[in-house]
This record gives structure tokens, sequence and C-alpha cells, in this order.
């Protein structure tokens, strides 16, 4: 009988300094900088240093994202005692947790531009004929040709034929640096989106499709120009720590 409230007092005495002195928290992503990568960073802005607020105001920024139904990184958070398994609190897989959508969005100085799914399975033809039928026309309706079109580099946006597209098309585009996320306001957006997402539960696809379409209206456009206002703190402390990502 005494060794047992000896062990009860021990659980509770460590589990006391646990809780006391720990924080259950999980550790964030990070993009790792090349060298090179922070060299073509503070070149561009080097190169971009003698633009005007007016012509930063022109900029069509854009992206996509994926939402998922059940995401992988949607985990609980627990603490265990140290005779205690992590499988004895597994979270019950549901069905359709693979489904997702890709959603392409863009926004600007004056707002909220665009915004619609793209095929997550994105390649050059899909991302063209996305942009001539449904991007290009939203942005014109908009600033007409008087507009600079940023966007990444991924396989589908860097590609040749892109390229080729998007000159036909007489649009401007915004050179980009590589690993610079930090530097696109739209990635803001996502993380406001998503903060919202991934507190909910959703039953199916189609809900959680309607659900970001509606955040999407709801964004406050006073917001999204907070975002693209920080651009020059960005700016700065990018330069002033030569080429290291900025840190939100």
């Amino acid at each position: 009988m005494e060794s047992r409230n000896l062990y009860t007092f021990l659980r509770l005495y460590f589990f006391c300094i646990i809780n006391s002195n720990f924080n259950s928290v999980y550790a964030p992503y990070k993009i790792s900088l090349t060298q090179k990568n922070k060299a073509n960073r503070v070149k561009w802005l080097n190169d971009h240093s003698l633009w005007r607020w007016c012509k930063w105001q022109r900029v069509i920024w854009t992206d996509e994202k994926m939402f998922a139904l059940h995401p992988e990184g949607k985990k609980v958070r627990v603490r265990i005692m140290f005779d205690e398994s992590p499988e004895d609190f597994g979270l019950e897989r549901v069905q359709q947790g693979g489904k997702k959508v890709m959603f392409w969005g863009a926004i600007s100085s004056l707002g909220k531009v665009y915004f619609d799914i793209i095929p997550d399975s994105i390649d050059s033809k899909v991302y063209c004929d996305f942009l001539k039928d449904k991007a290009l026309p939203a942005i014109r309706k908009m600033y007409q040709y008087s507009f600079i079109y940023q966007h990444d580099g991924a396989p589908a946006h860097h590609a040749a034929s892109t390229a080729t597209f998007l000159k036909k098309e007489k649009v401007e585009v915004l050179d980009w640096p590589a690993q610079s996320p930090d530097l696109n306001p739209i990635e803001q957006v996502w993380l406001w989106m998503d903060n919202k997402v991934k507190i909910k539960s959703f039953n199916n696809i189609e809900v959680l499709t309607q659900y970001v379409f509606d955040l999407w209206e709801e964004l406050p456009e006073n917001t999204i120009l907070s975002y693209i206002k920080k651009l020059k703190s960005k700016f700065s402390y990018v330069y002033e720590n030569n080429g290291e990502l900025y840190a939100e």
C-alpha cells in the first residue's frame, strides 16, 4: 500500500513539474534559404529600390492555396505521463480525409481582385487556360492593361509556354526571387483564411469549398491594404538582414 501511495505521489509530483515548466507546442516550419537565394533576394530589392509606391500599387499579387477536408497537419496536442502511450490518445480517421481543393487568388492595392478554384494537378496549359478564361478578364476589368503581374517560380508559372502566353497577352510580369513567400502579401491572406478554416469541422468537401468562398467575401479590404503597406518594412528588414526571411 505504501509503495502504491509513493508511486501516486511521485506521479503527481512529476506531472506538476512537467506542466509548470513546459508548454506543449508544435515547432513551426521554417524555410532554409541558401546563400545564393539570400543574395538574389538582396539583388532583387536593389533592382526595385527606385520603384515608387504608385508603381507597387499596380502589382497584382497572386498565388495558389490548397485547403483539405481533414488536413494532415491538423493535430490535437496532448500531454502524457511517462507511463502512458500516445496511442491511447489516437484520433479516429474519417472518410474523405484525403479530399482537398485548390484555390487561386489575386489581390492588389484596390483589394480583392479574383478568387476561384483551380485544378490541383496544375501544369502550364491548365494555368494559361485559367488565366485566359477567368483571371485576366477579371484583372483587366479593374486595371485595363496597366498592371504588373506577380507569381512565384512554381513549374507551371515558370514554364516557357507560360512566358510565351503572357508575352502574347501583353502582360508585364514582375520578376520574382526564389524562396520569397514572405514578400508576397497574399500569403498573409492565406494565413488569415487558414486560421479560420482549421478551427472548423466540415462534413464534406462541398461544405468546405463554400466556407472558403465565404471567407474570401468576408475578407476586409482594409486588411488586404494593410498587408500590402507592410511591404515597405519587409523590404527594409530583408535588405538589412542580408536576404533573411522576414519574421512575422
